[in-house]
């Protein structure tokens, strides 16, 4: 069989496997729901990463002593406590201890490309910067919504979901064009207000893509939020530096999450966190790949 070696993207939306088989160069892409434990809810059908770990042994015809190395990038590893709490489902999965890499997302994003020094930045369902400088690591935001994450894609739905309430209470008319992207999810014989207050995290999420989109077509409060959002994120460039007190002149930045693939969302970006970064130049790196097929250069180099 040759060897085989698994990156898994877990994030609070969806978890992605990536399975890469050195003896015929081949790559395949499984996708399940996310698996960050701080936002499943209680439907009977999620599975945890264990399940879903399962499940691709099954659909696969793997076992898991086949496997050379796995890499669990997970949005929800914060913490010791996070990290025991995984550490448990994985052991459960029947793999070899010294064969896993458990870690944070953001620090398997930033290490599938950037072997030195830099940054990486996940605006998903939450928001985070990540950085590494002389082999010390660094953090800013990533705790949670609401008091943390600013400017991710929970935060740009709340938004959209705010400025969508009061259009309604103003007695906006469904030509409206937040009105129209948000009346897709009224539910019957309930006032929309009422459907947007009550909506869970992945669903709040989801509106962040509609806010990009009309943004990009200039609607003015959509601009207003892609900007704030920007600008939140601009500030943990410029917190990263400071703490690293890094003495370079470039420090590469890289790109993760789905809000940082839209291109209007970092042209807003991008200019304000140059000028935060003052002196040092910013090398942005949007990957051609996912995180998680970018994550297989990693374990390769950790467990090949």
């Amino acid at each position: 069989m040759g060897r085989i070696f698994i990156s898994v993207d877990g994030g609070g939306t969806k978890t992605e496997f990536c399975v890469y088989s050195e003896a015929d160069d081949k790559y395949e892409t499984f996708i399940y729901q996310g698996s960050n434990y701080k936002n499943l809810d209680e439907r009977e059908d999620k599975l945890d990463l264990c399940q879903q770990f399962s499940d691709l042994m099954i659909k696969t015809g793997m076992s898991p002593s086949d496997i050379t190395g796995i890499v669990f990038g997970i949005s929800g590893i914060d913490s010791e406590k996070d990290l025991q709490y995984y550490r448990a489902l994985v052991d459960k999965t029947g793999l070899d201890r010294d064969r896993v890499i458990l870690c944070n997302d953001c620090f398997y994003t930033l290490r599938g490309l950037v072997e030195g020094d830099g940054i990486a930045i996940v605006a998903g369902t939450g928001g985070i910067a990540y950085g590494i400088c002389d082999g010390v690591e660094y953090r800013t935001a990533g705790w949670g919504m609401p008091y943390s994450d600013m400017g991710c894609g929970t935060w740009i739905g709340g938004e959209l979901a705010r400025e969508a309430i009061m259009r309604l209470d103003e007695e906006a008319g469904a030509d409206d064009p937040v009105i129209r992207v948000v009346s897709r999810y009224r539910k019957e014989g309930e006032e929309l207000q009422w459907t947007l207050n009550a909506m869970d995290v992945p669903t709040v999420a989801s509106l962040a893509r509609a806010a990009l989109e009309l943004a990009e077509q200039g609607e003015p409060a959509c601009r207003e939020i892609v900007t704030e959002s920007a600008f939140y994120y601009a500030g943990y460039i410029a917190a990263i530096l400071k703490k690293m007190r890094f003495s370079g002149s470039v420090m590469k930045i890289v790109y993760a999450g789905g809000i940082t693939k839209n291109a209007y969302w970092r042209s807003v970006f991008e200019p304000a966190a140059q000028r935060r970064a003052g002196r040092v130049r910013l090398e942005f790196i949007l990957p051609a790949e996912t995180a998680a097929r970018n994550g297989i250069n990693y374990i390769m180099r950790e467990k090949g």
